[in-house]
C-alpha cells in the first residue's frame, strides 16, 4: 500500500494531489469547526476549543486511515453529520445529568470519556460486522425508516445552524425570539448563505462551488463587516466570531488522570443511549458508500471498509476522537479535481495535523453565520432530498412514514423519532409483506399431473374430474397475515358451485423459507374446514424443523389419513390420482391386467385391426431394475408398455440418476426420438417386472408396405397422444401464467 502511495506522488499527479489534499482539508477544518459548535453550544461553549480539537483530530484519523486501507483510493475519510448529531444530544444530556457549572474540569473530563467510549463501541461494532462479513445487513434496514430518521437529524442540524450563527436555542415556544432585531440579524445571514449554495449546488455540482462559497462567504462578511466600520474586538463582543482559540496546541491526548476526574455514575445510565448512536452510525456509513459507489460507479466491499473504519474509530476514540467515516463531499471533490488517490487523503490528513500542533489561531477569524450557514446547508440538503424528493419516488405509505418520523424526532426528539421509526417500520413491512401472495401457482388435478404417463383413458378421465384436486404452490415466508390469504383462498374454493367439490388440497412447500408461529392457527383451520367439507390435506416439500413447527401447533398427520406428508409435489399428486382414478372408475383398476388385444382395440378406436398389429410387435419382459432404453443410444424402435411399472431417468447429474417421470402400463415410450431420428434422451428402468413390446424402424416399413391401413391407424395413434401432450404442456403454461 505504501509503495502504491509513492507511486502516486509521481509530478504529473503531484499537483492535483495537493491541490485537492488543500482544499479537503480546508473543508475539514471548517466541517470540524461547524460540528464542534454543535456539540459545544450554549454553556458548553467554554469548552468549544477542546471541541474543535477533537473534531479535527477525528478527521485526520478517519482521512489517514482511510488512505490506507480502504477499499477505493478515492475515499476519503471524515466526520458525517447525523452521527455527529446524535452525539450532541447525548453530550446535551450528560451535561443535563451532571449538574455541575460547565467551567468545571469534571465537565469535560466526562463528555471527553463519552465521546471516546462512543466512538470506541463504534469502532468495534464495526470491527465486528466487517469480520463476520455481515456488512450487507445494514442494507435491509428498511428505506423509510432511514428516510425518516435522516429527516429528523435534517431538523435537528437546521436547529443547531440556527443556534450556531444566533445564540439562541431554537424552540416552538421561542419562535418569536428569532425575529427580535438583535438576534435575527445574525441567523439571516446564514440562512441565505444556506439557501443560495444549496441553490447552486442543485444547479451544478462542480467541485470548486463549495470551497469558493465558503471563502466567498468569509470575504463578504469581512467586506459588509469593514464597512460598517466594525473591528475584530467589537465582532467578537457581538458573537460574530467563533472565539479566542490557541495559537499552539490545539488539541491534546486525554490522560489517565482524565479517566478518574470522569463522573462515571452518569456515563454508566446513558449507555444505552449508544444502541441509538451505533445504529445512526451505521445508516450513515451505508448511505455513503451507497452514494460513493453511484456516483463514482464503482462498486466497494463494504465489509473491507468496515474493518477499516472500525480500526480508525477505534483508534480514535481511545484517543479522545469522534467517530468518523466516509465523507461523500470530500470524496467528490477529490474525484472532480482529478486526484482520486491515496494520497490526497494523506495531504488532507496532513492539513488537519498542521492545525492541531501549529494552533487554530485562523480558525478565530472564521464568522459564525458562515459556519451555522453550513450546518443549515447540511440540514436543507438532507430535508430536501427527505421530504421533496421523495414525493415523487416512494409510494404514499413509505412517505407518510418518512413524515411521521421526522414530525416525532423535531416535536420530542431524536431517540423518540428512532423508536416511532423501528415501529412504524415493522408495521410497514407487515402490511407490505402481507400484500405479497403466499401462493406462488394455483393448478388442478385436471391439467397438471404428476410424473406418471398414464394410459389415454386415464388421462381423459383426470381431465374431467381432476378439479377435485386443489393444488397450491406456496412461497417465501408464511405469517398471520399471509396465512389467512392462504385461509380466504381455499375457502373460495370450497364455496365454488361451478367447480367439482374438493377433494384433495395438496400445500407445496418445497419455495416456503419458513412460518410465523401465529400462521400455525390458520392451517389448524385448513383441518377443520376438511373435517367440515370432507376434503383431504397433503403438504409436500415441507422441511423437517417446519413438520416440527406444525406439530407442536396442533397441526400433524392424524390417525384417520385426513392430513398426510409427502416429501415432493409429485408423489403427493400421484397419490391423489391414484385414489381419483380407481375410486371413482373402477374399470380403471384392472387396466394393466386387460388383454393386450384390448389395449390396441381402445387406442387403435376401430382403425385398422389389433390382432394385426399384434403380429407385428416383440414381446420383451425384464426383472425389477432391468433397462428398456438406455441413455444416448440411435433411436431405431418405440415400445408400448403391457406390463408393471417403468421409471424415466437421467444421468446427467453424477452418478446418482435422476428421477423425471414414472411410465404406467397401457402408454408408448420412446415416440418422438423414434419420429426424429434423434439419440435417446433418457433411460428407462423396470420397476417390477415388466412387459413391454417392440416396434422396430424395420418392423415399421414392413408395416407400411404390406398393411398401409393399419400403419396409417398406428401414426394416428402417435400424433394424438403427441397433440395430447403438448395440449397438457399448453394448459399448464397457461396456469402458470394466469
Amino acid at each position: 500500500m505504501i509503495a502504491a502511495i509513492f507511486d502516486e506522488l509521481k509530478l504529473p499527479r503531484l499537483v492535483p494531489i495537493v491541490s485537492a489534499g488543500l482544499v479537503n482539508g480546508v473543508q475539514a477544518i471548517i466541517i470540524s469547526a461547524s460540528y464542534a459548535n454543535l456539540v459545544f453550544s450554549g454553556p458548553l461553549e467554554v469548552h468549544l476549543v477542546t471541541g474543535i480539537g477533537i473534531m479535527v483530530f477525528s478527521v485526520m484519523v478517519a482521512s489517514l486511515l482511510s488512505s490506507f486501507f480502504s477499499s477505493n483510493p478515492g475515499m476519503i475519510g471524515a466526520l458525517a453529520g447525523p452521527p455527529v448529531m446524535v452525539l450532541g444530544l447525548m453530550v446535551s444530556s450528560v451535561f443535563a445529568n451532571l449538574q455541575t457549572p460547565p467551567e468545571m474540569p469534571v465537565v469535560m473530563f466526562t463528555l471527553i470519556v463519552v465521546i471516546g467510549l462512543s466512538t470506541v463501541l463504534t469502532g468495534c461494532f464495526y470491527l465486528f460486522l466487517g469480520v463476520f462479513n455481515l456488512g450487507e445487513l445494514v442494507r435491509y434496514i428498511p428505506y423509510p425508516v432511514i428516510g425518516g430518521i435522516l429527516a429528523g437529524v435534517a431538523l435537528l442540524l437546521l436547529r443547531g445552524g440556527f443556534q450556531t450563527a444566533s445564540g439562541v436555542t431554537l424552540t416552538i415556544l421561542g419562535l418569536t425570539d428569532l425575529f427580535q432585531p438583535p438576534v435575527a440579524l445574525h441567523w439571516i445571514p446564514a440562512l441565505a448563505f444556506a439557501i443560495l449554495l444549496f441553490a447552486t449546488l442543485r444547479r451544478s455540482e462542480h467541485f470548486a462551488i463549495m470551497p469558493l462559497f465558503i471563502v466567498g462567504g468569509i470575504m463578504v462578511f469581512y467586506a459588509v463587516a469593514l464597512t460598517m466600520g466594525q473591528s475584530l474586538e467589537s465582532l467578537r463582543a457581538g458573537g460574530w466570531l467563533l472565539g479566542n482559540l490557541p495559537d499552539s496546541g490545539l488539541w491534546r491526548p486525554p490522560s489517565l488522570a482524565s479517566l478518574y476526574q470522569a463522573d462515571w455514575g452518569v456515563i454508566v445510565t446513558h449507555i444505552p443511549d449508544l444502541a441509538t448512536l451505533l445504529l445512526v452510525s451505521v445508516v450513515s456509513l451505508l448511505l455513503s458508500n451507497s452514494a460513493f459507489e453511484i456516483t463514482t460507479r464503482q462498486d466497494i466491499d463494504l465489509n473491507r471498509e468496515l474493518k477499516s473504519t472500525g480500526a480508525a474509530n477505534i483508534l480514535s476514540g481511545m484517543l479522545g476522537g469522534m467517530s468518523g467515516g466516509l465523507n461523500l463531499t470530500l470524496s467528490s471533490t477529490s474525484k472532480r479535481m482529478g486526484a482520486p488517490y491515496r494520497a490526497t487523503g494523506l495531504v488532507c490528513a496532513l492539513v488537519c495535523a498542521s492545525v492541531l500542533i501549529f494552533g487554530g489561531g485562523a480558525l478565530t477569524l472564521i464568522p459564525k453565520p458562515v459556519v451555522g450557514g453550513f450546518l443549515m446547508f447540511i440540514g436543507l440538503n438532507l430535508l430536501v432530498v427527505w421530504v421533496y424528493d421523495s414525493w415523487f419516488h416512494l409510494p404514499r405509505g413509505d412517505y407518510l412514514v418518512v413524515v411521521l418520523i421526522m414530525v416525532c424526532v423535531g416535536a420530542w426528539g431524536y431517540l423518540q423519532g428512532v423508536a416511532v421509526g423501528i415501529i412504524a417500520g415493522t408495521i410497514l413491512f407487515i402490511v407490505n409483506y402481507s400484500r405479497i401472495h403466499v401462493v406462488k401457482h394455483t393448478l388442478s388435478g385436471a391439467n397438471f399431473h404428476s410424473h406418471v404417463d398414464r394410459p389415454e383413458a386415464a388421462k381423459k378421465h383426470l381431465r374431467e374430474a381432476g378439479d377435485a384436486i386443489y393444488i397450491l404452490k406456496l412461497q417465501g415466508f408464511i405469517f398471520f397475515g399471509t396465512a389467512n390469504r392462504l385461509l380466504n383462498q381455499v375457502r373460495m374454493r370450497i364455496g365454488e358451485r361451478s367447480s367439482t367439490s374438493l377433494a384433495y388440497l395438496l400445500l407445496d412447500f418445497r419455495l416456503v423459507t419458513g412460518l410465523d408461529s401465529s400462521s400455525i392457527i390458520s392451517f389448524v383451520k385448513l383441518h377443520q374446514y376438511s373435517e367440515t367439507h370432507g376434503f383431504l390435506i397433503l403438504l409436500t416439500n415441507i422441511p423437517p424443523g417446519l413438520t416440527e413447527q406444525l406439530k407442536r401447533g396442533g397441526f400433524a398427520a392424524d390417525t384417520d389419513g385426513r392430513v398426510t406428508f409427502f416429501p415432493d409435489l409429485h408423489r403427493g399428486l400421484q397419490w391423489c390420482e391414484d385414489r381419483l382414478l380407481y375410486s371413482e372408475d373402477p374399470l380403471l383398476i384392472d387396466y394393466e391386467d386387460r388383454p393386450l388385444i384390448d389395449h390396441f382395440r381402445l387406442l387403435l378406436g376401430g382403425g385398422g385391426k389389433p390382432e394385426h398389429l399384434i403380429a407385428y410387435l416383440e414381446k420383451i419382459e425384464l426383472e425389477p431394475g432391468g433397462v428398456l432404453i438406455h441413455q444416448g443410444e440411435p433411436s431405431k424402435d418405440l415400445f408400448f408398455i403391457a406390463a408393471g411399472y417403468f421409471r424415466v431417468e437421467l444421468n446427467e447429474y453424477g452418478d446418482h440418476p435422476v428421477l423425471v417421470r414414472t411410465i404406467a402400463p397401457g402408454t408408448f415410450v420412446g415416440e418422438v426420438a423414434f419420429y426424429l431420428q434423434l439419440p435417446r434422451s433418457a433411460t428407462i428402468v423396470a420397476e417390477g417386472h415388466g412387459v413391454a413390446y417392440r416396434l422396430s424402424s424395420e418392423t415399421l416399413a414392413n408395416m407400411e408396405k404390406n398393411d398401409p391401413e393399419l400403419a396409417a391407424s398406428l401414426h394416428q395413434v402417435m400424433a394424438r397422444v403427441l397433440a395430447e401432450r403438448l395440449s397438457d404442456t399448453d394448459k399448464l403454461l397457461q396456469e402458470l401464467l394466469d
